[in-house]
């Protein structure tokens, strides 16, 4: 894997049509997303969600960084949430 050095990047991120695409962050915010601000869920039980299929693997950013895609994690909880309601609604 190739690093890219920070003297290549440009100083800002220039605008585009993506919003919140970007929307990285860390697994421990990736937990409180799941849980919830006051009891987020462990990492551990994240890490298992994730084997599950139920959450949104963490993307590796560099070699000692990962990040999760939050947007793509709240659309996910967003279509379990949407599956529970439709299986309690019959």
């Amino acid at each position: 894997m190739q690093m890219i050095d920070k003297k290549d990047l440009p100083a800002e991120l220039p605008a585009s049509d993506h919003g919140d695409d970007l929307d990285l962050g860390t697994v421990a915010e990736a937990c409180r997303v799941v849980g919830g601000q006051n009891s987020p869920i462990d990492r551990a039980t994240y890490y298992r969600g994730v084997k599950k299929g139920l959450y949104t693997a963490p993307i590796r950013v560099s070699p000692n960084i990962s990040r999760v895609p939050l947007k793509k994690l709240r659309e996910r909880l967003r279509a379990i949430i949407d599956s529970a309601d439709n299986k309690t609604s019959r």
